[in-house]
């Protein structure tokens, strides 16, 4: 019987931590959810011998045709590259995930450094996209920071 009660108590705890593994799925802010204009791209270098200003390029208005469209679903859509004289290009359609306040893409696109960027939404309107990425040029280590703004 106490064999009996040892194997019933077993299976009990086993199912109770099978219950209490955390969700992996990616939790969408509703927010998040919609086409987003790219506004401005900045870009900030230094290193141990130089730490420059920051570098900006302003995009003033939507017709630079240049967006990320979030879908409630993990997907999205954007612009595969930025055309000089505003020529539609298909779009390139992604996969993202968010954990926290990081989203990750599973494609990187003709503006972005990188997979994976920090997010904040300041307002409702606006996203800011943030990642760290580091190259060598000239022996020298370069450490970035590429801040991707956005808005509706």
């Amino acid at each position: 019987m106490n064999k009996l009660c040892g194997i019933f108590l077993l299976i009990v705890l086993l199912g109770s931590q099978a219950a209490c593994k955390k969700d992996t799925k990616s939790q969408i802010p509703n927010g998040l959810i919609g086409k987003w204009y790219l506004r401005q791209i900045t870009t900030t270098s230094s290193s141990n011998a130089f730490s420059d200003n920051p570098y900006t390029i302003s995009y003033p208005d939507t017709a630079t045709n240049d967006y990320f469209q979030f879908n409630n679903n993990g997907t999205g859509v954007t612009p595969y590259s930025v055309d000089p004289n505003f020529v539609s290009v298909p779009p390139l359609g992604f996969n993202y995930h968010i954990s926290g306040n990081k989203i990750t893409f599973s494609q990187i696109t003709a503006i972005m450094m990188g997979n994976t960027y920090s997010f904040e939404m300041p307002t409702s309107n606006t996203l800011i996209l943030r990642i760290n990425y580091s190259y060598t040029q000239v022996g020298t280590l370069v450490n970035n920071v590429q801040e991707i703004t956005l808005s509706k």
